[in-house]
């Protein structure tokens, strides 16, 4: 069954496929909102699983574990669009929706944005910290498909060398809260594990992160960031050295933009977020 959708949208007319995997059950609820928007724009809409692909003109999928279905869009110069987790406020309440990429790799279609969509799910953000003692290394999952076969943990002694060089402010290291023991051998003077995130920045100099969505949650608290993947989120709100610097950018523009970038189910299911995404073909 493919997804060959009428003529919609004051004639837009799109093939569209979304593909699914068996153990990725946690993606329903969202295709099938997503789904129920597009019916509202005039599309019939089912999903595949990801054996069954061919090239269409959008195929949509939950996170990267679709290299092949990646590389026939690719080849045929078609479009994918990646669903995942939101950026700020629940993060199992938002879903992102990207075209061509994960996270900062993705078009969002999002620049100089309104300010309506954050002032309708703003979450409180605190002013830009002055203060703070120690550096904090914040960990991500070793083999995650954000880091592109980036060996993190090497990265992790890297950084952690290189502000030695620079700077005798304590370097302190967050596990992510679902990696392995990660922070086994580092050359660190303390580890903060168990505790929230906020609870993670209380007291932090500058935060350090590869690219993990931690980077919004340091940009949200008022935190100063360094971040090294073009792939985070707060990219443009960060530093991309180790150095003793930090800087405090406005972010007012930002939010606005990160707003355009995540959804809730219930603005995929009334049309609303494919209301946006549509322009890409308009």
């Amino acid at each position: 069954m493919a997804f060959v959708f009428p003529q919609s949208d004051r004639g837009l007319l799109l093939n569209i496929t979304f593909y699914q995997r068996t153990f990725q059950a946690h993606a329903s609820k969202y295709f099938e909102a997503f789904v129920k928007g597009l019916k509202r724009h005039g599309y019939k809409a089912e999903w595949l699983s990801d054996e069954s692909y061919k090239p269409c003109d959008l195929a949509v999928i939950w996170g990267l574990r679709f290299p092949h279905i990646i590389e026939g869009q690719k080849d045929s110069g078609q479009d994918y669009l990646v669903m995942e987790r939101g950026y700020f406020g629940d993060r199992n309440e938002y879903c992102s929706l990207g075209f061509n990429g994960l996270n900062g790799r993705a078009e969002f279609h999002a620049d100089k944005s309104p300010p309506d969509r954050w002032q309708k799910h703003r979450i409180d953000i605190e002013p830009w910290h002055i203060g703070g003692d120690h550096y904090l290394l914040m960990g991500q999952v070793n083999g995650d498909q954000s880091l592109y076969s980036t060996d993190i943990r090497k990265w992790y002694k890297d950084v952690i060398a290189k502000l030695k060089n620079i700077t005798s402010r304590p370097i302190l290291f967050r596990p992510h809260p679902l990696a392995r023991q990660h922070d086994k051998g580092l050359d660190v003077d303390g580890v903060k594990a168990g505790c929230t995130i906020g609870e993670a920045f209380e007291g932090t100099y500058c935060a350090i992160t590869y690219n993990s969505n931690s980077g919004v949650d340091a940009v949200l608290n008022g935190i100063p960031l360094i971040t090294m993947d073009q792939g985070s989120m707060a990219w443009d709100l960060a530093l991309h050295e180790i150095t003793t610097e930090r800087i405090t950018p406005l972010r007012d523009q930002w939010l606005y933009d990160l707003a355009y970038k995540q959804w809730t189910m219930d603005e995929m299911a009334s049309g609303e977020a494919w209301d946006h995404l549509k322009k890409r073909y308009e």
